[in-house]
């Protein structure tokens, strides 16, 4: 096996002693108290870049994601216009026998795409060896470097087999909801914030998951109800501002969901109006089909 340093990594490790003596020096003729003390021997020394041409030494690490066409094409026309991959080094782990492939010596946790574009063309492959790494790690990297989408991390958590992932899973699919659709109807308005921040740290529980299919469950029956009367189309309704506002009109004191159901009926061929704002959502439903006007509030 056939591995490299690169001449830019010997530059970076000779600054850094450079940075390193400076900083001793500096504290040297400083006043020394306990406050600026630095103990050098806890420091974590960062990994070394490597480079090789040997592609079967690598594979995706099997929690990591699955490389996106449309990311692939991107990267590979950016690279037949300037290469850069040199400066974006992948993130690899040694193998272990608890995974598979074990044939491969490193697993990649990050920079699939850029692993393939290089084996495509011909390209080095720029490569670190993380140690202490642990496989909750691979989201921490990827949140912060990598930019995976929402849905990604959803299968990166379901892989690790965390419940709350797994029962948001179901829940999205059980009504045919996008993962960006679902997650916001996990919480109420007002709780929704960071919830994007929280949902791919890992951190994310399903709260009142009885309460909320409970309101989703009336207005997925009223909407069928629509459909099936030839009042809208149900992709015109697949967003939360809908079912925020149907949420809202549950909340109503005189809301009944039979009520609702049979003004359908009763309507036949009208249209259900497409509205973006959960307050008009609610106004249009309140008005035209539980039949409450302001008057009588």
């Amino acid at each position: 096996m056939t591995q490299y340093i690169s001449n830019e990594n010997v530059n970076y490790q000779q600054q850094n002693q450079n940075n390193n003596l400076n900083l001793v020096e500096n504290l040297s003729n400083s006043k020394l108290n306990s406050s600026n003390l630095i103990d050098f021997s806890k420091i974590k020394k960062p990994s070394e870049v490597q480079i090789s041409l040997e592609y079967d030494l690598f594979v995706s690490h099997p929690n990591n994601r699955k490389a996106e066409t449309k990311n692939l094409e991107r990267l590979r026309n950016a690279v037949e216009e300037h290469n850069l991959l040199h400066e974006q080094d992948i993130k690899v782990i040694r193998s272990h026998p608890s995974l598979i492939n074990t044939d491969h010596p490193y697993y990649i946790v990050d920079g699939n795409h850029r692993y393939i574009i290089s084996r495509e063309k011909g390209l080095p492959v720029y490569f670190k060896v993380l140690n202490d790494w642990n496989v909750s790690d691979m989201s921490l990297i990827n949140f912060n470097l990598s930019k995976w989408a929402t849905p990604q991390f959803l299968e990166h958590y379901v892989s690790l087999g965390k419940e709350e992932y797994i029962k948001f899973k179901k829940f999205a699919e059980d009504y045919k909801f996008t993962v960006y659709t679902a997650l916001p109807l996990t919480r109420k308005a007002k709780d929704r914030v960071g919830i994007n921040e929280v949902f791919r740290k890992g951190n994310f529980i399903f709260h009142n998951e009885r309460e909320i299919r409970q309101w989703i469950t009336s207005a997925m029956e009223f909407l069928d109800k629509c459909i099936e009367f030839g009042l809208t189309k149900r992709n015109n309704y697949q967003n939360k501002a809908f079912f925020d506002g149907y949420s809202r009109l549950m909340q109503h004191p005189k809301f009944n969901q039979s009520k609702m159901l049979g003004s359908v009926e009763k309507k036949g061929a009208s249209h259900l109006a497409t509205n973006s704002q959960s307050s008009e959502y609610y106004n249009n439903l309140k008005y035209n089909f539980l039949g409450v006007h302001k008057e009588h509030e």
